[in-house]
């Protein structure tokens, strides 16, 4: 008899890694509201006396990409974690990977203007990106995938209501004609569309 794939409980573990995960990822927005390291980002003002002000709205088109990317990630994470499939955390990862690599492109080549003196800002490594995302991408890593539906088809649970009444009785050979009147032709038949019969075959 042939049984279907059970469910498998959530692992503690795994939702405590992706949980830790996202807010890893949250780390930039978190460190940047409390004054850490707003100097190495473009929507802060990088002069030591006006380090604490902003954000500001950004002139450059990377510099408001990567301000929006930042922003946005924990949240596309989030989404993608909540679905469970196996397919998310390898998206999760990749996106994690794809923010940061932008971020060090535009740190280092495209660093645009200062938001509060309008002077081209210095190269300076955006620090919240380096420190946080791979920590995030790390933890994804660690983090055991859901588990895969492995067993029977999604129609077997049918197949094995309509023969575990009726047994499985294989079709008699037709021999080159089609017997519909044959009674163990009318129990299989039974079976596949799911009512069972009980025939009494009488000599």
């Amino acid at each position: 008899m042939t049984q279907g794939p059970t469910a498998e409980a959530p692992s503690p573990t795994g939702a405590a890694l992706r949980f830790g995960a996202v807010l890893a990822a949250s780390g930039p927005v978190i460190l940047t509201a409390f004054g850490v390291g707003r100097r190495s980002v473009g929507w802060f003002c990088s002069a030591p006396d006006l380090a604490g002000e902003g954000p500001y709205a950004l002139e450059s088109t990377p510099g408001e990409l990567l301000f929006w990317a930042v922003l946005l990630l924990p949240v596309l994470l989030a989404g993608l974690l909540l679905r469970g499939s196996r397919r998310a955390t390898p998206a999760a990862v990749a996106a994690v990977g794809v923010v940061l690599a932008f971020g060090l492109f535009t740190a280092f080549f495209l660093p645009g203007l200062d938001p509060c003196t309008a002077r081209l800002r210095a190269v300076v490594p955006p620090w919240p990106l380096i420190v946080c995302y791979p920590v995030a991408a790390g933890t994804l890593l660690l983090a055991p995938r859901p588990p895969s539906a492995r067993g029977s088809a999604p129609w077997t649970p049918v197949l094995w209501a309509g023969g575990g009444v009726g047994g499985d009785v294989p079709p008699p050979p037709d021999h080159g004609r089609q017997v519909r009147g044959h009674p163990l032709r009318r129990q299989h038949d039974a079976i596949a569309l799911g009512r069972p019969r009980v025939v009494v075959l009488r000599r």
